[in-house]
């Protein structure tokens, strides 16, 4: 079992909607959950023998989730619904675990508002991604995957070969934990998408919507290489796999206690950048480690924790002034 427990992206804002979306999900599957355990009405769910659902949380899921067939009825509620609605226990735990790992610090770099407008934007493309290969199938869609696979790919494109997912894999009994480069854990997870939908376009056989997780994946990416420099944080690489600004300067930080602090290049912004220890390791890190828009990188390679600088940070202090 291989399984990513977190990035080494430092945040210096608590996840609001992260946590949020999360907290809803959570809600209503507890909601589905009573009505499976109270239902006395027992039937069988078209399209998947051998599950069989309470008759009022097949209501529920037929109200609420995206039904391919009724979206042409005018019933288009599910395509924002559904993804708030799981399946099962294990459906939900690892969406949620997805969510919380890459969900984070998206958020700290579109800003809560943006990301909750651009989660539900996803959430709905890929669910038209999956509607599009039968259009007259009655099974609904229930999940949160093709919103997350929205945050996966718009995370790819902002920090996908500068973060490192930390996995954790169990080798037998014995826990093993690593880190791999974001853009690595994502392109392999789109590519198993692709070849599991090659083979199941429509999901029938396996129950899974891979065309979701396809479209919402490659929805999101697209959408942060349109708008990425528009985000507060973004990295671009160049040839020598170096990170700077997308801007053509550094923006210049808020003057904190009238102190100035506006350098117009970045070569004056590497070096009037006071130094700070890494939050994690202690390690000093300056200017020189500098990769992005006020975010750095620890020089201790063991460490490599990624650390956005705040205002506080920019004030230089006594023995340097």
């Amino acid at each position: 079992m291989l399984l990513p427990l977190g990035d080494n992206l430092e945040r210096p804002n608590f996840p609001i909607a992260t946590v949020m979306l999360i907290l809803i999900n959570i809600a209503v599957f507890a909601v589905v959950s009573k009505m499976e355990m109270t239902g006395r009405h027992l039937i069988v769910q078209p399209g998947y023998e051998g599950k069989i659902k309470a008759a009022e949380v097949k209501e529920f899921y037929d109200t609420w989730g995206a039904v391919p067939a009724k979206l042409q009825e005018g019933q288009i509620i599910g395509v924002i619904t559904h993804m708030f609605m799981h399946g099962g226990l294990g459906h939900l735990i690892g969406n949620m675990i997805i969510l919380w790992v890459f969900g984070q610090s998206l958020e700290t770099a579109l800003g809560t508002f943006a990301f909750i407008v651009l989660y539900l934007f996803w959430g709905v493309v890929a669910c038209l991604s999956h509607c599009v290969t039968d259009f007259s199938s009655e099974v609904f869609l229930v999940g949160a995957s093709g919103a997350i696979a929205g945050v996966m790919g718009a995370y790819m494109t902002l920090f996908g070969f500068a973060a490192q997912i930390k996995m954790l894999f169990f080798l037998g009994p014995l826990p093993v934990r690593f880190n791999i480069p974001a853009g690595v854990f994502g392109f392999f997870w789109i590519m198993q998408q692709m070849y599991n939908a090659s083979l199941d376009l429509e999901g029938s056989l396996t129950g899974v919507a891979w065309m979701a997780h396809v479209g919402g994946f490659m929805i999101g990416a697209v959408t942060m290489l349109i708008f990425r420099n528009q985000t507060d944080r973004v990295l671009v690489g160049d040839t020598d796999r170096r990170y700077f600004t997308s801007r053509e300067r550094v923006a210049a930080p808020k003057k904190v206690e009238e102190q100035k602090f506006e350098p117009t290049t970045i070569e004056e912004f590497v070096e009037q950048l006071p130094a700070r220890p890494c939050t994690t390791c202690g390690t000093e890190m300056s200017g020189h480690d500098l990769i992005g828009d006020r975010l750095l990188r620890c020089p201790n390679h063991q460490c490599a924790q990624l650390c956005y600088l705040t205002d506080a940070d920019l004030v230089p202090s006594a023995a340097q002034a």
